[in-house]
């Protein structure tokens, strides 16, 4: 054997070792999970789940930090520049997706800057409007605004957020048009539904379905390719007459690049079994969300295919942001 050869093999075995004693010390510390986005809402919601259940599953405290800002990019820029040791997360979600489509310059590259370790839940939205409108259906909300031109309009959280794409996305497929009215947040937009200043918004369910289930808001449809268990009698907006449409949210956690995969993996397993929970998943089912456990592979692939998908949909309809 060639002292070549053997050079390679020891430091194959070096890394192959290392890899193992990572997974086998990790973790001895508290973890911070970043989510990128104000407390109260789905992101913060499934963040501190997890946290709480991780916690007890690895004997380490695991904590969420709240980084706002620049829809989400201010906290994924901050975990990638963090340390890959796995002790610096980030909460990822469909904001994460959307944002390189209408971006004009981003801190740090989506897919080289991080691993991606498990998608947590996915959770459709409800297109709502105030039930005082004369309107049932998702055909007779397009019908309107075909027939009032510029009179249409639907809230969001600000450009770039998933609540603002799914609602370009259903102009897109309508050729619909309707005014797009950004808010500090999706609470205010929902408020101006409720209050009958805008016509639609289109939220996750677990923003809004108290709102429904007490009459303050009517549900026109469901942005899933099925129907809720939670609203079975909400139809999918497929089944309103728009078959490619589906605007579902999605949270999930990444790290930085070049954690140890040794370090990944075991994440994800401890993330799954946290997920596969009875007790996690029925707290989730009355959200109207429902986990759907992947491994960091599938997860990246995930997330790319998503961030094309969004590419594709903010160029149809010029959509940008300077994310300020």
């Amino acid at each position: 054997m060639s002292l070549l050869i053997r050079k390679l093999l020891i430091f194959f075995f070096t890394i192959l070792v290392c890899g193992v004693s990572w997974g086998q010390m990790y973790p001895n510390r508290p973890i911070k999970i970043i989510v990128p986005f104000p407390s109260g809402g789905t992101s913060d919601f499934t963040a501190r789940i997890l946290a709480q259940k991780l916690s007890l599953s690895i004997g380490q405290p695991v904590v969420v930090d709240n980084k706002t800002g620049a829809t989400g990019t201010i906290g994924a820029d901050f975990v990638a520049k963090s340390t890959p040791d796995g002790y610096t997360l980030l909460l990822t979600d469909t904001s994460f997706a959307i944002v390189p489509g209408i971006a004009n310059k981003l801190p740090y590259d989506p897919i080289k800057d991080f691993s991606p370790i498990a998608l947590g839940i996915k959770v459709p939205s409800l297109l709502v409007v105030n039930p005082k409108l004369p309107i049932q259906t998702v055909k007779e909300l397009i019908d309107y605004a075909k027939k009032n031109p510029g009179k249409v309009s639907f809230g969001s959280g600000g450009v770039g957020t998933a609540v603002h794409l799914a609602g370009v996305f259903l102009g897109n497929l309508s050729g619909a048009d309707m005014i797009h009215i950004p808010y500090r947040g999706a609470g205010p937009a929902i408020s101006d539904v409720v209050s009958g200043q805008i016509q639609f918004v289109i939220p996750s369910i677990p923003t809004v379905i108290s709102l429904v289930n007490s009459g303050q808001l009517r549900a026109l449809a469901i942005t899933s390719t099925k129907r809720s268990e939670q609203l079975p009698n909400v139809p999918t907006v497929g089944e309103s007459g728009y078959p490619n449409y589906e605007a579902t949210s999605w949270f999930g956690f990444s790290a930085p690049a070049g954690t140890p995969r040794a370090i990944v993996d075991k994440l994800n397993q401890e993330m799954n079994k946290v997920f596969a929970e009875k007790e996690v998943r029925e707290i989730l089912a009355k959200q109207g969300a429902e986990t759907h456990p992947m491994t960091p592979y599938q997860f990246e692939t995930f997330i790319s295919d998503e961030i094309k998908k969004w590419a594709a949909i903010s160029k149809a309809s010029n959509v940008t942001s300077d994310l300020r």
